[in-house]
This record gives structure tokens, C-alpha cells and sequence, in this order.
């Protein structure tokens, strides 16, 4: 199995289809993802599991770890591509035995924090609308290069 590699941009166009807003935070192990429909009315959450964000000169880097959790918006949830977190244990460019562990108890903590409602799985910006005037941001050369020091 080799590791996925998805280009990052084939050329410049404009986002199509539902409407989505995504939380990243610095040292976070997870993402969280609103989405909205056309209308821009809330369909529910989805919590992507990854390596803490890193910053560089013109972005910054992710690395996937597969699981990730559905969250309708009455936080009822779902785990997603439990399979393949696991057939990418032990392969040498994914994660080790232990590592899976700590991939699946972030799900579990988070789910927890789902459960109980708290924040971002609170209602808070699930009525967001962004502001008419933002235009899309004009991206450096070469952002989408992959970082070396990976």
C-alpha cells in the first residue's frame, strides 16, 4: 500500500457545492468541520482526525489519519473508515500499533466532548454566515508544495 497522495490543486477555481466551515486549531489533533447545505442551513458536523497542524512559510500541513467522526445536528454520531485506520497500522509510512491507539482514543475523547455538548458541539456557529464582501484569498507561490522535513 502506498501512502495517498492527492494533488493539492489541479487549477484555480471556485468552491462548489454545500457550504462548509472548518476549525483548525494549533497542537489540536482533530479538526471540526460545519457544513451547511445551499440554503445555508446546518446539516451537522464532521470531525476529521489529524496531526497537529504545522505552519510553514506559505501554509500549512496536515497528515490525515483516516478515522473520522459524523456528527448530525442532533450529535447523534458515527465513526467513519475505521478500516482503514486499521489495515494502515504497522505500514511504514502511515502508524504503529501504538499510535492507532492514541488516533482511536482522540475519537473516544472527542466523542465524549460530542455527548456531552460541549464546544464547538455546543450550537455556536451553526447559524454562521460569512460576510458578502470576503473574496477568496490570493494563495503564495508554491503553497501546495509538500513540506521536506516531514
Amino acid at each position: 500500500m502506498e501512502r495517498d497522495r492527492t494533488v493539492s490543486m489541479l487549477w484555480p477555481r471556485h468552491w462548489e457545492g454545500r457550504h462548509v466551515l472548518i476549525r483548525t486549531e494549533p497542537e489540536a489533533d482533530h479538526s471540526v468541520w460545519w457544513f451547511f447545505d445551499l440554503e445555508m442551513r446546518f446539516e451537522g458536523w464532521y470531525v476529521n482526525l489529524e496531526s497537529p497542524v504545522r505552519r510553514w512559510s506559505a501554509g500549512i500541513d496536515i497528515l490525515d489519519h483516516a478515522l473520522d467522526i459524523l456528527v448530525a445536528p442532533d450529535r447523534s454520531w458515527s465513526l467513519k473508515d475505521e478500516d482503514e485506520l486499521a489495515e494502515r497500522v504497522d505500514h511504514p509510512a502511515y502508524w504503529t500499533a501504538a499510535e492507532a491507539d492514541r488516533i482511536r482514543a482522540a475519537g473516544e475523547r472527542i466523542t465524549g466532548d460530542i455527548e456531552a455538548g460541549r464546544f464547538p458541539f455546543d450550537g455556536q456557529y451553526t447559524d454562521f454566515r460569512p460576510d458578502p464582501s470576503w473574496k477568496p484569498a490570493d494563495l503564495p507561490p508554491y503553497w501546495d508544495t509538500e513540506v521536506a522535513s516531514r
